[in-house]
């Protein structure tokens, strides 16, 4: 159970530093792989009712 926040914390954290850290394409491409990263979910989800 501590495993698993943990590791989200840390994920959390990683991603907060890129954030920060990024020039503004950057910024762009992480938003881009966000957003096909929730349509494939939203997909798979829709496939399995």
């Amino acid at each position: 159970m501590y495993t698993a926040s943990g590791s989200k914390a840390y994920a959390q954290i990683g991603v907060e530093s890129a954030v920060m850290s990024a020039s503004q394409q950057q910024l762009v491409t992480m938003l881009f792989d966000g957003v096909l990263s929730a349509l494939v979910r939203a997909r798979l989800f829709m496939q399995d009712n």
